[in-house]
């Protein structure tokens, strides 16, 4: 959570939504300005029915150039938020300006007027609420799809990931499409790129009312798109022995691998001697089926000399037609 200090005056309002509704736009009337000063304006969710900074749900700050007096309304427009029903909220004025703020009778918000003072928040017994207004957003569709950015990677895509912050109030919702083979589908379904496709066109589709939207956050790199390679390659840092050993075993916990499969192969070999460079390749001896569908693959070194340093290079391949293969865990023992 990113904090953000602001210095000055703070006055604060809190008010209760009589529905549920997304806000983007507050105003408020000042009776005074001071000659310099700009305004923050937050809209924040209560803790004990007092403002509560810690959960600022959308914030703006006002230039002073855009500041109003003798009757007119300041309006401020703020990223939407999304406000529940019923619930108590807080609207929050900060300034270092010598401004006055116009209020109203107490009921105007079934809230409470609250100052700042010493990091706490202070309720006056005049009786008064701010004078301020809340516009509601409203929408002229229940169902909008928006058209987004295509995405490509040659060769195909069989994985898809998106880190996309949606807004989602209850009755609401957002799903991402893509069009693939001319059909538009949720990215979310199973299998939905068991083609591998190398392009898929992307659409982003908007559920709700004519009152309440969900809402995203835009942003770069937010969507990665993957392909499993062919092949797999991975040398181990150094093993060192405290005494030296010329057989060993290696023991790998592998998912989704078929020993019968002609288009997958498995290698692991042992790297040992000067610089590494002499290789014994190790004999696979007997794989069993373990938990969830994964095995457990066993192979076996006799260097034919003892050593006391190696390292394990493990490499495999498949075809394309063929899902990848993991190797979960790996266990080597030098055995004598």
């Amino acid at each position: 959570m990113a904090t953000v200090t602001h210095t000055g005056v703070a006055i604060a309002q809190t008010f209760r939504t009589a529905r549920a509704m997304k806000i983007s736009r507050v105003g408020f009337y000042l009776t005074q300005l001071d000659t310099s000063g700009d305004v923050t304006v937050l809209l924040c969710e209560t803790n004990n029915a007092k403002p509560d900074q810690l959960k600022v749900i959308s914030k703006v700050t006002v230039p002073y150039a855009d500041l109003k007096t003798g009757g007119l309304e300041t309006t401020a427009n703020l990223p939407p938020g999304s406000f529940e029903a019923g619930k108590l909220y807080s609207f929050i004025l900060i300034t270092t300006g010598n401004h006055r703020i116009q209020t109203a009778p107490v009921g105007f918000t079934e809230g409470t007027l609250f100052y700042g003072q010493d990091q706490d928040w202070v309720s006056p017994t005049t009786g008064r609420d701010l004078k301020i207004k809340l516009y509601a957003d409203k929408f002229t569709r229940t169902r909008t799809e928006v058209s987004l950015a295509t995405i490509t990677l040659a060769g195909g895509i069989d994985a898809l990931e998106y880190d996309i912050q949606a807004d989602e109030p209850d009755g609401t919702g957002f799903y991402l499409e893509g069009r693939i083979a001319g059909v538009w589908r949720d990215l979310k379904e199973p299998d939905v790129l068991a083609s591998r496709p190398d392009t898929i066109e992307l659409r982003g589709v908007f559920i709700g009312t004519s009152s309440l939207q969900a809402a995203i956050k835009l942003g770069n790199n937010v969507i990665t798109v993957r392909r499993a390679g062919l092949a797999l390659h991975h040398l181990s840092t150094a093993r060192t022995l405290g005494s030296a050993k010329q057989n060993f075993i290696v023991d790998l916990w592998l998912d989704n691998y078929d020993p019968t499969d002609p288009d997958q192969d498995l290698e692991v070999k042992l790297k040992h001697g000067g610089s590494f460079a002499s290789t014994t390749t190790g004999t696979a001896g007997q794989v069993v089926d373990d938990t969830a569908g994964t095995k457990r693959a066993r192979f076996a070194f006799a260097v034919g000399s003892n050593i006391s340093t190696y390292k394990i290079d493990i490499t495999g391949a498949r075809t394309e037609d063929v899902p990848p293969y993991l190797v979960l865990e790996r266990v080597d023992v030098a055995v004598s």
